[in-house]
């Protein structure tokens, strides 16, 4: 569908579709999709040939991709490494991956927890031996989307490494445990949701410390940052909700009722936020939280929006 007309479908498949659980990239030269269906086998939709193929035949844990083309896993406890091309590539590391983080340059960071401590190897395929690999303090590695280091939660303090060298950044002390962490689009934020605040903390990664907190009406367990950094969205830590964070304010816009996917809330180009209500999706007035409109049937679908001309 062409945003925001959604009553009629603009492309479409006659191919046969698993049902899907989480898109993973999409390499807008090729227009081919990476998602992963609810199975967890990975899948390439391609939108200029009209194909849907799995790629693989089996299930892909921690599957990530940061281009839309080489989709990495974890299957047997080995990092592998798919492509369209079919030169697939598996090694082994010295722990069991917790979180792997493809880099633009090929590579791959593969996160893990050995002897108390967190750990990251660099590798880059088709070589089978780390081409670097560095420690932390210790600690669980935590997402936050932020394609320049690798995270993890020690404590009270987020630690972190340089992807580029595998440098140690200065930990920021957050003052409880965390749940959840994510980077802005342009990488100069960290919200961080802390078990049992009712706030989110806010570190400026330049000055690798706690900028501001932004209160909430409870305690987030979640996190969603839209695409274009205009809003972030905190999970309620009970009942289906999402209060909805402004960015540039520093404050809470409101709330939204919505339950949480991995598809839905979701901000769209306009603002506009996608809201799962019941099997209908509501979209709202990204400053208002007024409905603008509802999608009748919509929530039986998965939703993502892809920039692609």
């Amino acid at each position: 569908y062409l945003y925001p007309n959604l009553d009629s479908a603009v492309w479409r498949s006659g191919e046969a579709a698993p049902a899907l659980a989480r898109a993973l990239a999409f390499d807008v030269e090729a227009g081919r999709l990476a998602v992963v269906d609810a199975r967890g086998v990975p899948t390439w939709i391609d939108l200029r040939l009209g194909q849907v193929r799995p790629a693989a035949r089996a299930p892909l844990a921690l599957a990530a991709s940061v281009d839309g083309a080489a989709i990495f896993g974890v299957a047997g406890g080995r990092v592998t490494r798919l492509t369209p091309s079919g030169s697939d590539w598996t090694v082994r590391v010295g722990a069991s991956p917790e979180a792997l983080y493809p880099q633009r340059d090929g590579s791959v960071l593969v996160a893990a927890t050995r002897g108390g401590r967190g750990v990251v190897w660099q590798l880059r395929p088709p070589a089978e031996d780390a081409s670097d690999s560095a420690t932390v303090a210790g600690g669980r590695p935590v997402r936050a989307d932020a394609a320049d280091r690798v995270y993890f939660a020690h404590g009270t303090e987020l630690v972190a490494l340089r992807a580029r060298g595998l440098e140690a950044v200065p930990p920021v002390d957050v003052g409880g445990t965390v749940l959840a962490v994510r980077a802005t689009p342009s990488g100069d934020r960290l919200y961080v949701a802390v078990e049992g605040a009712r706030e989110l903390v806010v570190v400026d990664r330049y000055a690798e410390r706690v900028a501001t907190r932004v209160p909430l009406p409870g305690a987030a367990r979640e996190l969603r940052v839209d695409a274009l950094g205009r809003v972030v969205l905190a999970r309620a830590a009970r009942g289906d909700s999402a209060w909805v964070v402004d960015v540039a304010g520093d404050s809470v816009l409101g709330t939204a009722a919505t339950a949480w996917r991995d598809d839905l809330p979701l901000v769209l180009p306009d603002g506009a936020i996608a809201t799962a209500a019941g099997d209908d999706v509501a979209l709202l007035d990204g400053e208002t939280l007024d409905r603008r409109a509802t999608v009748r049937g919509g929530a039986r679908e998965f939703w993502h929006v892809v920039l692609w001309n």
